[in-house]
């Protein structure tokens, strides 16, 4: 698909920003929540450039945003595997419903 609605965006200076650093504050819910306050138009919502360029995004040293990446993916990694706990229980809990239905 192509549109001139979409626009393409680039590090300029990855020296600055790592790009892993910069995805994970744009996935965060507080960028989302301000993107969202910001978007204009009743059918269609557009953030235009221009409102977009200015917000501020943190940018500490490459060190602190390397720090960051890694913490972010370690508490990933325990979500994920809290999710399976989670779901390990929830179908033992199932299991036990069942049998006391005498499924």
């Amino acid at each position: 698909v192509v549109s001139p609605m979409y626009q393409v965006f680039s590090i300029k200076r990855p020296d600055l920003v790592l790009p892993e650093y910069l995805i994970t504050i744009l996935k965060s819910v507080e960028f989302i929540d301000e993107v969202i306050n910001n978007v204009k138009g009743s059918t269609r919502k557009v953030l235009k450039i221009d409102r977009l360029k200015t917000f501020q995004i943190p940018l500490p040293s490459i060190a602190t945003q390397k720090k960051f990446i890694g913490e972010v993916a370690d508490n990933l990694i325990k979500i994920t595997d809290m999710e399976k706990q989670i779901n390990t229980i929830k179908n033992g809990v199932k299991a036990k419903i069942a049998e006391v239905w005498g499924e």
